[in-house]
């Protein structure tokens, strides 16, 4: 669960109201690194689950946002703005 203080998707899914799973993975480039970000929620009973592959998107947390848009979406039927999640 990305319950502990230590996590990589804690600032984004440490108090959101519904127990989040989550793994977060970099795959190795020549250049900038490749990010994965994996999800499901609930923790004990699983509705949604989201796999976010961005292309040379480690240098920021991308992938995390992406997952964390859908899954407000999903849960809350926020309407959200893209610069809400993303600063470029």
């Amino acid at each position: 669960m990305c319950n502990s203080p230590d996590g990589t998707a804690y600032q984004e899914f440490g108090n959101y109201g519904v127990e989040v799973a989550a793994k977060t993975g970099t795959a190795e480039n020549s250049g900038t690194d490749h990010t994965v970000f994996m999800c499901y929620a609930p923790y004990d009973k699983p509705e949604v689950a989201i796999a976010v592959v961005v292309e040379h998107g480690s240098l920021k947390k991308y992938s995390t946002n992406v997952a964390k848009a859908l899954m407000d979406k999903y849960f809350f039927d926020k309407n959200y703005k893209t610069e809400n999640y993303f600063t470029y």
